[in-house]
């Protein structure tokens, strides 16, 4: 693992999403050739049964954060449940993209998976600019979840091919819910998401920043005929020995 520098700060994505027209440029070959938070991603096709008939499906999610786990690998974080039992990773879909990496573990009850990339492929911990606001956020750390850091109210921010460039509050801190596996519980937060360019129906996997460029959750889903949102405290990528990783990695 190498590092790599910075993309140019001014960095757009390549198109806006717009309604059903996702962001799904093949970022690994773009002009910038850099992969970063919130970039499309699916696993691959697989069959499923639909009002009797088959039909072939996949899931869309966005990618995480960089981190780096105790031994001092580096690695990004994915939606668990964007995923099928093989692990495989496809950027941005299994009919535009390719494998890009493999899930290498998940963490129980968080949602939260862990996923090496291919070698030679370039993963920047910092988010696209959009015409809107050319400056790209770059984040180097976690947000601690409670007051004074983080209160009821303040402004959190979002950026993928579903949602485009994405503000919101957060409504509830701190919540507590029960989940499988070694842990009693798994602390989440309920977001209210108000002024993004669309909506964020697919968002799964996406870091949530402050305004200081922290990340401070993992968007899970939203609630469906509700406009609120469950994210993932970031706080339990320390829990299972993971950091952030600042700056970009060039994978070997």
């Amino acid at each position: 693992m190498s590092e790599a520098p910075y993309p140019d700060p001014s960095a757009l994505k390549s198109k806006l999403p717009q309604g059903v027209e996702y962001d799904d440029t093949v970022y690994m070959t773009a002009s910038n050739r850099f992969l970063r938070l919130g970039i499309m991603l699916s696993s691959l096709v697989c069959t499923i049964v639909k009002n009797g008939r088959k039909e072939d499906s996949i899931k869309a999610t966005t990618s995480g954060v960089l981190v780096a786990n105790q031994e001092g690998q580096i690695i990004i974080t994915v939606a668990t449940h964007g995923f099928e039992d093989d692990g495989l990773v496809e950027h941005p879909n299994p009919h535009k993209g390719t494998v890009i990496g493999r899930i290498i573990e998940s963490l129980p009850g968080t949602d939260i998976s862990i996923a090496s990339l291919n070698p030679g492929l370039r993963y920047v911990n910092e988010t696209f600019g959009t015409y809107a606001e050319p400056d790209a956020i770059r984040i180097s750390e976690i947000s601690p979840a409670h007051p004074p850091h983080l209160r009821v109210y303040d402004a959190l921010s979002m950026n993928n091919p579903f949602s485009g460039s994405c503000e919101g509050v957060i409504v509830v801190l701190g919540a507590v819910i029960p989940e499988e596996g070694d842990k009693d519980c798994v602390a989440h937060t309920w977001n209210l998401f108000e002024n993004g360019d669309e909506h964020v129906d697919g968002s799964c996997g996406s870091p949530i920043l402050t305004d200081e460029g922290k990340v401070v959750e993992l968007f899970r889903f939203k609630v469906a005929n509700s406009d609120l949102c469950l994210s993932v405290s970031a706080l339990e990528l320390r829990e299972y020995g993971y950091g952030i990783c600042g700056g970009g990695r060039i994978f070997t």
